[in-house]
């Protein structure tokens, strides 16, 4: 895709940090939008970051109170993330991350009694866990409670990130496009959880992929297999050669 000048975006809900474990060297002049819009990185360098503020932190902890654990509500800063004692029992059988990299997840918690954001220290994400049966519904609520302030949305595998409203993957594309001065109608998306509705909408060609949501569906111009098959890969490839 370099070769021909064509940039390639990293869209995800992850961390900067997993993304660069996961892709490694082949980061180079790439460019990734991670925490669903939240972070832009290139080349080594933060080009943008969100930082949560904090009395919108302290409302969120406040309506949930005893909850915090039960949906283990996660808070992350620079170095790591905070979750109450307890919170982690709904990973014991997450397998949609390799070993190695939930221990990397792991030794990034630090358990507290009380979670209290203090002002000196940036935070940059608020996350939840649930039983995928019951996202949805967890989603509504926050939605709901939270109307204006923040768009909850699930990533797959019963992970739900709350957002604060505007900040989703589309926004950080934007940002991107208007530093490369190409337009929407020239990006090409690939998506298939319900974080990827609002970049899939702004793209002027959009697929979904695999296992997709009935609303990614919705959206998406077309359908591709499920990554198992390399559907994406051999789509880009397809796409690059009739340039």
């Amino acid at each position: 895709m370099h070769e021909q000048g064509v940039p390639f975006v990293v869209a995800s809900g992850n961390s900067m940090a997993r993304l660069l474990r996961i892709f490694g060297p082949d980061a180079q002049d790439t460019f990734f939008v991670a925490d669903n819009g939240a972070h832009i990185y290139q080349n080594g360098q933060t080009l943008f970051r969100y930082q949560l503020p904090l009395d919108l932190i302290g409302e969120v902890v406040a309506y949930y109170g005893d909850r915090l654990k039960s949906l283990c509500f996660m808070l992350a800063h620079e170095a790591g993330l905070y979750m109450l004692e307890g919170s982690n029992r709904s990973f014991a059988d997450f397998k949609a991350i390799d070993q190695e990299q939930m221990q990397a997840f792991y030794r990034k918690i630090s358990y507290l009694e009380k979670l209290e954001p203090v002002s000196d220290k940036p935070y940059f994400k608020m996350g939840m866990w649930a039983p995928e049966a019951e996202v949805d519904a967890v989603i509504d609520e926050c939605n709901r409670v939270f109307a204006g302030k923040i768009h909850a949305v699930t990533s797959g595998f019963g992970s739900i990130d709350l957002l604060p409203v505007g900040i989703h993957k589309a926004f950080g594309i934007r940002r991107i496009l208007q530093e490369l001065q190409v337009e929407a109608a020239d990006i090409v998306a690939f998506g298939g959880n319900d974080n990827d509705l609002e970049i899939l909408e702004l793209a002027g060609l959009a697929y979904s992929v695999g296992h997709a949501s009935d609303r990614v569906r919705q959206v998406a111009d077309h359908h591709l297999a499920t990554n198992e098959q390399s559907s994406v890969l051999k789509e880009m490839d397809r796409l690059l050669s009739s340039q």
